[in-house]
């Protein structure tokens, strides 16, 4: 294979389309439905959000064949044999799930933005004046 000649962009490159027909048509609905989960999202309390965006994202690890190959294969180039396909597949599924709750807290956002630190991060000491090292 020769070198590109000076000047040329990505002439070895396979460029990758998507299927064009019915192409808008899906991401509208995809779209839509997505504002709408995120919308729901935001007015539930924060602890079944994050319950309902955990469960979004296991579903969508069993419903999308194609993300669900693409995490798999990363994994695997990342562990190789170090973890067992059972442990991959764990991993994967545990990371659809993790990725729901974000989206379930990204939905509180602007109703957390209102409240005082202590208040959104739990309590935490750190962000106290006067407490100690041990966190009390």
């Amino acid at each position: 294979m020769s070198a590109p000649a000076p000047g040329a962009r990505f002439t070895g490159l396979r460029r990758i389309r998507h299927r064009r027909e019915g192409r808008s048509i899906r991401h509208l609905v995809s779209y839509a439905f997505c504002r709408g989960l995120f919308l729901f999202l935001a007015m539930l309390p924060r602890r079944a959000g994050l319950a309902l965006g955990r469960g979004c994202g296991r579903l969508f690890y069993h419903l999308s064949a194609r993300h669900r190959r693409i995490a798999l294969g990363n994994l695997e180039r990342a562990f190789g044999a170090v973890l067992s396909p059972e442990e991959r597949g764990r991993l994967a599924r545990a990371s659809f799930a993790h990725a729901g709750m974000i989206l379930a807290d990204a939905a509180h956002f602007r109703r957390a933005a209102r409240l005082p630190l202590d208040r959104v991060v739990g309590g935490a000491s750190w962000c106290t004046p006067g407490t100690t090292a041990t966190g009390r």
